[in-house]
This record gives C-alpha cells, sequence and structure tokens, in this order.
C-alpha cells in the first residue's frame, strides 16, 4: 500500500463519517417533523408511523432531512395548533391558552 492509497482510504473514511453524523441529526430532526404532519391530520399513532418512515428514509439522503424540517417547523402554527401541547392556537395573541408556550 503506497501513499497516496492511504490518503485516499483517509479521505473515504472522513467522508463516511460526516455523511453518517449528518444521516445521525436528520434523523432525529425527522421524528419532529413526522410528529408535526401526524398532528395535522389529527391524532393518529399509525399516521405518526407513516410519516416516520417518509421522513426517516429522507434523512439517509444529505441534506434532503433538514430540507424538510426547516420548511415544515412552523407546520402547526399555521394550522392553529400547538407544537408543545397539541390543544388549538388563540386566532389572536402569541402565546398558548393551555401551556403558555409562544408562537408566530
Amino acid at each position: 500500500m503506497n501513499n497516496t492509497d492511504a490518503v485516499l482510504w483517509i479521505a473515504i473514511f472522513l467522508i463516511f463519517i460526516v455523511w453518517y453524523v449528518l444521516v445521525m441529526v436528520q434523523s432525529y430532526l425527522s421524528y419532529g417533523t413526522a410528529y408535526r404532519w401526524a398532528k395535522g391530520g389529527g391524532d393518529n399513532g399509525l399516521a405518526l408511523v407513516g410519516w416516520l418512515l417518509v421522513f426517516g428514509a429522507a434523512s439517509l439522503i444529505p441534506g434532503l432531512g433538514l430540507y424538510f424540517w426547516f420548511k415544515y417547523r412552523h407546520l402547526n402554527d399555521s394550522l392553529g395548533i400547538c407544537v408543545r401541547c397539541g390543544n388549538k392556537l388563540p386566532s389572536i395573541g402569541q402565546f398558548c391558552n393551555y401551556c403558555g408556550s409562544k408562537f408566530r
């Protein structure tokens, strides 16, 4: 094994580590995205599993899971559902009447 091969294997190893860390972060964020989508259609555990499979698969592609998380992180605000407690948000104001969390 010459010096060029060693550098190539180190580069491949570092790329794999970066990809693995990115997939782990996106997998963590995909649960929140799937939860927001499931809550949008009602409190359905089966819908949560389905959306978790969709967004979990998207997390394997670098950047796609982060894109979905940034795009849909305020989905419940537009639906009028509190992200923290799941109750309906008031039409006027900035805080949930039930848990006090701030929304847009």
